[in-house]
């Protein structure tokens, strides 16, 4: 759940693989998306997405990601998430986490922080080359 350790990340080593709430994106198709105040408070992280950049539009700012549903669906396959001043506390409850991260047995309600819960499982490859 750390906002600059994910900036940092993006900007140093590339994309970076982020699990997200994904639900209300369904019928996203342009701008930069923040989800309703209700579906913010409880975050179900079910999607497995690429965060590939991030930027200011005017005053506001916004995550970069890629998803997997195809080049017709958002904005050529991917979406703009609205990027708070402060991601921390930006945060909300995943009621199921075995629906999406969690192992099995642990079923108990998680803290999950960042616009759709962005901040909470990432992860970058290291040792890797192009082959």
């Amino acid at each position: 759940n750390s906002y600059d350790d994910l900036m940092t990340s993006v900007a140093t080593t590339g994309p970076v693989s982020v699990t997200v709430a994904a639900t209300p994106w369904e019928f996203y198709s342009s701008g930069i998306f923040s989800p309703p105040s209700a579906v913010a408070a409880t975050w179900e992280l079910n999607h497995g997405v690429q965060l590939v950049g991030y930027g200011d539009d005017g005053d506001e700012g916004y995550y970069l990601v890629r998803n997997s549903w195809g080049a017709s669906w958002g904005e050529a396959g991917y979406i703009r998430l609205a990027r708070t001043d402060d991601e921390e506390a930006n945060c909300g409850t995943d009621e199921a986490p075995q629906d999406g991260v969690a192992c099995a047995g642990e079923d108990e309600p998680m803290t999950v922080c960042g616009t759709s819960g962005i901040l909470y499982d990432t992860s970058y490859p290291t040792g890797a080359s192009l082959v």
